[in-house]
């Protein structure tokens, strides 16, 4: 897993691993020795030209 996968709070800007271009954060809970940690993970591409774009 990358780094990514498990920083704790949000660090800058987030960016489609695919295109590059600016996507918004998705938060999940992780739980750890019995506690929900927040997860930040790159959410959908809105660029209509990517592979892994999410119309929306």
């Amino acid at each position: 897993m990358g780094s990514i996968e498990h920083a704790t709070t949000p660090q800058g800007a987030r960016v489609c691993p695919v295109c590059h271009s600016p996507v918004t954060a998705d938060v999940e809970r992780h739980k750890t020795m019995g506690l929900y940690v927040p997860l930040w993970k790159p959410g959908p591409c809105r660029e209509p030209s990517c592979p892994r774009y999410e119309g929306g």
